[in-house]
């Protein structure tokens, strides 16, 4: 019984609905559909705003490793340092012995002592303060008795960086 019951809803309402959808859509065809030439152009916006993004991804994750790198910013607090204590010294009062640095300030003795991969800074004989970690090599020169080359070779990460600071 209600087998025949779903036949006859079925040739009233579903046949009648597919019927007018068919000739509605083929008579009255106002709704414009989109062309080819505008499927292409969005296609195109498309693939250009996707292959911006893997660009972006190389420089975002270029500058997250220099952001997170602190070899190069204990380079420039070594530097400051080595910089402040040997500004007021004159260059006859330095002297310089393989990985040493000792300058004559006023009544003060400083030391720069380089050992164990570290740059060590000693006042008067008292006190050890690390200036600087994960030094590869260190060469201090003099450069015409007017300077002090240093040549650092830093390394953090398993990179390495080339410094040269000339005071």
């Amino acid at each position: 019984m209600s087998i025949i019951i779903l036949k006859a809803i079925i040739k009233k309402y579903v046949l009648l609905i597919q019927k007018l959808v068919k000739n509605n859509v083929s008579k009255n065809n106002k709704f414009f559909a989109f062309t080819l030439i505008e499927t292409l152009l969005a296609f195109s916006i498309f693939c250009l705003a996707l292959s911006l993004i893997p660009p972006l991804f190389k420089s975002v994750n270029a500058l997250n490793n220099q952001i997170n790198d602190t070899a190069l910013i204990n380079f420039e607090f070594f530097s400051q340092d080595i910089t402040r204590e040997l500004n007021e010294v004159s260059i006859k009062n330095i002297e310089i012995d393989n990985n040493h640095l000792i300058a004559k300030k006023k009544a003060r003795l400083i030391n720069f002592t380089f050992t164990k991969e570290k740059i060590y800074k000693t006042v008067d004989g008292k006190g050890n303060i690390t200036l600087i970690q994960n030094i590869k090599d260190f060469k201090l020169t003099k450069i015409n008795n007017k300077y002090i080359k240093v040549d650092l070779t830093l390394f953090e990460n398993n990179r390495q960086y080339k410094k040269i600071l000339i005071i």
